[in-house]
C-alpha cells in the first residue's frame, strides 16, 4: 500500500499545468478525492512533513500540482505557488544526506541515522569491522589486536560492550560511543558505522541535539545491519547536519480572481512533526488528521469554489508551513504584504477536521471576530452538525495571525483525540464521511457570506479560546 501511494504521488507530481479540470461534487466523489489527498499527504513516503525537510518538499509539490489542476493562479513572485521563509531550529539534516551500502541506497531514519556528535563530510571507501572498538589490553580486551592497515577505512563498531566486561568499571568507562569514535580516529578511521551487537535491542538516541564535542568524522548508526556483507563493504556516505542555522520552509498558495474588491483566505497548515523518538528510536508522525485533513479540505474547497457561483470575493487558498513550529508560516504571510490587509474580507482556517465523532460535534473558534459569523453559521448548517462556538480569535492555529491584523477569522476543528501528536495519527483513523459533512458546512458558510459584503471586525478576549465555548 505504501509503495502504491508513492507510485500515485510520482504520477501526479509532474510539470505544473494550468489547464483546469472539472469536478463532480457528489458525496461519493468528494470522499474519494479527499481520501486520496489525505492518504498521499499522510503516507510514510512524506516522512511526517516537518517544515524544511524533504517530506515538506514532496508535500508542497503535491499541493501545488492540485492547485494547478484546479486552475488556481500562482500567488507569489515569479509566477510561483511557493513563498519561502526561514526559521531558527535545533540541529537538523540539511540537503545532501545519503548512504549507499554495497550499491544499495538506504533511507535516512528508516535504515540509518547520524549520531548527535557526528562530523559532516562526504566520504567513500571500504569497511573494516573492529568489534566493540575498545583497546584495553591491560583489562583483557583489545579489538584492534591483529587488525592490519586500518587507516582510511570506515570502521564498523558494535555499541555497548561484551557481556563479560559489563561489570568491569575500567572497561565500562571507555565504552561510550564518543570514546570509541575518538579511538577509531586515532587508528585512522575516516567514518564510523555503529551497529547493535547480537541480542542487543536498545538503539542509540537518534536526536541531533548535542551536548558533546562534535567529532571530526561522520558517525552513523546502521539500523538495518542485515544489509552488511560478512567481509568488506563498499560505502558512500554523506552526512550534512546543520547546527545553529536558519532552516528554509515554504507556504503554498493559489487564487481565484473573480475581479472582486475583497479577498477571502481559506487556509490550513500542511506541515507536521516529522520524525520523533520513542525511547530514542525514530518513529514517523504522519499527521493524517493534523493536518493532512485540513490541507485536503483546502484543496477540495478550491475545487468547489472554482466551479461555484460565489463570485463577489476573490479566493486565496493557502497551505501554511511552520505551524507546528509556532505559526511561523502564517505569521510570515500576514507580515509579507502579499495582499493588502485592508482587502482581506475574512479568513477560514481548517485544522484537524477528520475525526467527527458519533455526536457529530465540531467547534468553530473565532466567532466573536465579526457579528456576521453567528448570524451565518446556523443557516449554513444544513448537514446538521452539532456546532460549538468559541468567540475568541486567539488560539493555537493559523487563524490567529490574521486576528492580530484585525481580520475576521474562524478556525474549524473536529476536536482533539488520543492520537494527537503521536505516530498513531494515521489515515485509517480518519472519518472521511464526517469530513465530507464538515466541508459541505464550510462550503455553505462561504456561499451564504458571498452576499454579505465586507465583514466588520470585532476584538475578542483571548481567554475565550479555552473557556468560552458555547453550544448552539
Amino acid at each position: 500500500m505504501k509503495r502504491a501511494l508513492l507510485f500515485i504521488f510520482l504520477l501526479l507530481v509532474g510539470q505544473f499545468s494550468l489547464l483546469a479540470q472539472s469536478f463532480s461534487f457528489s458525496d461519493k466523489d468528494i470522499q474519494q478525492r479527499i481520501t486520496t489527498d489525505v492518504s498521499i499527504l499522510a503516507s510514510d513516503s512524506l516522512e511526517g512533513r516537518e517544515s524544511g525537510t524533504y517530506g515538506e518538499y514532496m508535500a508542497r509539490q503535491y499541493i501545488a500540482k492540485q492547485f494547478a489542476e484546479i486552475g488556481l493562479k500562482p500567488m507569489f513572485f515569479g509566477n510561483s505557488y511557493f513563498q519561502s521563509f526561514s526559521y531558527q531550529d535545533i540541529p537538523w539534516y540539511g540537503r545532501g544526506n545519503g548512504l549507499n551500502l554495497n550499491g544499495k541506497n538506504l533511507k535516512l531514519y528508516q535504515d540509518y541515522y547520524a549520531l548527535a556528535f557526528t562530523g559532516c563530510d562526504s566520504i567513500q571507501g571500504e569497511t573494516i569491522s573492529v568489534g566493540y572498538g575498545i583497546s584495553m589490553p591491560e583489562e583483557g580486551i583489545d579489538d584492534y589486536a591483529g587488525i592490519k592497515n586500518p587507516e582510511g577505512k570506515i570502521f564498523i563498531i558494535k555499541t555497548s560492550l561484551p557481556e563479560t566486561f559489563k561489570k568491569n568499571a575500567a572497561v565500562e568507562g571507555m565504552s561510550g560511543k564518543l570514546d570509541k569514535v575518538n579511538l577509531a580516529i586515532q587508528k585512522g578511521a575516516k567514518a564510523v558505522i555503529f551497529i547493535l551487537p547480537e541480542n542487543e535491542t536498545i538503539e542509540p538516541n537518534a536526536s541531533l541535539v548535542n551536548n558533546e564535542t562534535v567529532s571530526s568524522i561522520p558517525v552513523i548508526f546502521l539500523r538495518s545491519k542485515q544489509v552488511l556483507n560478512e567481509g568488506s563493504n563498499t560505502v558512500k556516505l554523506a552526512v550534512k547536519v546543520v547546527r545553529d542555522g536558519l532552516r528554509p520552509a515554504y507556504n503554498v498558495a493559489g487564487y481565484i480572481d473573480n475581479g472582486a474588491e475583497n479577498w477571502v483566505i481559506i487556509g490550513a497548515h500542511y506541515d507536521h512533526l516529522g520524525w520523533s523518538f520513542d525511547d530514542g528510536v525514530p518513529v514517523v508522525n504522519n499527521g493524517a488528521d493534523d493536518n493532512a485533513t485540513g490541507t485536503a479540505g483546502v484543496i477540495e474547497l478550491a475545487r468547489y469554489l472554482k466551479q461555484s457561483g460565489s463570485k463577489k470575493n476573490n479566493y486565496l487558498f493557502c497551505a501554511f508551513s511552520g505551524e507546528e513550529k509556532g505559526l511561523i508560516g502564517s505569521t510570515y504571510f500576514t507580515n509579507s504584504k502579499t495582499l493588502e490587509l485592508e482587502k482581506i474580507n475574512y479568513m477560514i482556517d481548517l485544522d484537524m477536521i477528520g475525526r467527527l465523532n458519533d455526536k457529530r460535534a465540531i467547534t468553530v473558534f473565532g466567532t466573536g471576530t465579526s457579528p456576521e459569523w453567528k448570524k451565518t453559521i446556523g443557516p449554513s448548517n444544513e448537514v446538521q452538525l452539532k456546532i460549538k462556538q468559541s468567540k475568541s480569535g486567539v488560539g493555537g492555529s493559523d487563524h490567529m495571525p490574521f486576528y492580530y491584523k484585525d481580520i475576521p477569522d474562524i478556525f474549524i476543528h473536529t476536536g482533539l483525540h488520543p492520537d494527537y501528536h503521536t505516530p498513531a495519527d494515521d489515515t485509517d483513523r480518519v472519518n472521511f464521511p464526517g469530513m465530507v459533512d464538515v466541508l459541505k458546512f464550510t462550503q455553505k458558510l462561504i456561499e451564504n457570506l458571498d452576499s454579505k459584503g465586507k465583514l466588520p471586525f470585532t476584538k475578542t478576549s483571548g481567554l475565550q479560546a479555552v473557556w468560552g465555548v458555547t453550544k448552539m
